[in-house]
């Protein structure tokens, strides 16, 4: 994707066009062509760019061969638009990048494994300036099935988006926005849980005592939940 093909004004003829949706994936996909070529040398290749209101816990998304037109496929990116307004401009532009590194190591990696987040993608996110971390903290974890990232300050990323045009960043913002004189409500996520025998797994929330059946022993509290992509901590 040539970001050369996008510029402030082929964003204002989508907006006086095609508005609000043209005005929505201009931005979105100028955002996306922006960072490809700051962060990825322009190596990635183009992919739907979407949203999904039906994730629980993540900020995003990223699939492979999601859809199909004839006999090509393409991969998908999904940002949870009910998380939007929660959010800072930088925060949502981490997401997308957080996501594209996915689309890097789908299309450019060379990893075999098959953990979502592996080694070779997260030493891609600290590359282009997102340090991985499973508390989206430092000192966090930096692979494993959720995780979520918190920016590197002075990195790559950080640069690119101080000197991003303004005219690239999301127009419509969807979600509740947080009341700062209202402490967040206690959530029931879901804990893992693993038998201390067979190591059978089982998913529920944190204060569920579970019993694995086949071995009649308590299952223990191991971590946190199996699915989505970056936490919503």
């Amino acid at each position: 994707m040539n970001l050369a093909l996008v510029t402030p004004q082929s964003l204002e003829l989508n907006r006086t066009t095609q508005a609000p949706t043209g005005e929505q994936w201009a931005a979105y996909s100028a955002l996306f062509a922006y960072f490809n070529a700051e962060l990825f040398g322009d190596e990635l290749p183009p992919c739907i760019l979407n949203f999904n209101g039906q994730l629980r816990r993540a900020y995003g998304f990223f699939a492979k061969d999601r859809w199909q037109s004839g006999e090509r496929t393409t991969h998908e990116i999904s940002l949870n638009p009910k998380t939007l307004k929660t959010r800072t401009p930088i925060e949502i532009a981490a997401t997308v990048v957080h996501e594209m590194a996915h689309l890097w190591q789908a299309t450019l990696g060379n990893s075999k494994c098959r953990a979502y987040h592996d080694r070779e993608w997260a030493n891609k996110m600290v590359e282009v300036g997102l340090m991985p971390s499973n508390t989206g903290k430092p000192g966090g974890k930096r692979t494993g099935s959720q995780m979520t990232h918190y920016s590197i300050e002075g990195g790559v990323f950080d640069v690119a988006f101080a000197k991003m045009p303004s005219e690239f960043l999301l127009p419509w913002l969807a979600g509740r926005a947080l009341d700062p004189s209202k402490p967040p409500k206690p959530r029931n996520d879901k804990t893992k849980f693993t038998c201390p025998g067979c190591q059978a797994n089982a998913w529920g929330i944190a204060t569920l005592k579970i019993v694995c059946m086949g071995c009649y022993q308590l299952m223990t509290a191991t971590g946190g939940a199996p699915y989505g992509c970056e936490s919503s901590y």
